[in-house]
């Protein structure tokens, strides 16, 4: 692991603990990041209805789910790749 690696895998893992401590704008930033990288809404964000509507809650918030654990968990690789 890199050190640039080392330095996204921290930086994503404050990105879903909150960078800012407003509540609002870091579930923007969140909902941002979680679209860019899996194409999903963030649950708690309105979907059209021509999208599926809120038909696909679940998935989407198991997806989120899954997008934060594998932020935490390349955090922790890279904590312990720094040997910390």
């Amino acid at each position: 692991m890199s050190d640039q690696d080392i330095l996204t895998a921290l930086k994503d893992l404050v990105l879903v603990c909150g960078t800012t401590g407003d509540s609002l704008e870091d579930f923007e930033e969140q909902a941002a990041a979680f679209h860019r990288e899996t194409g999903y809404m963030r649950p708690g964000k309105d979907m059209p209805a021509a999208c599926g509507g809120e038909d696909d809650h679940e998935l989407r918030r198991e997806r989120y789910s899954e997008w934060v654990t594998s932020k935490v968990q390349a955090a922790r690789a890279a904590l312990s790749k720094a040997g910390v």
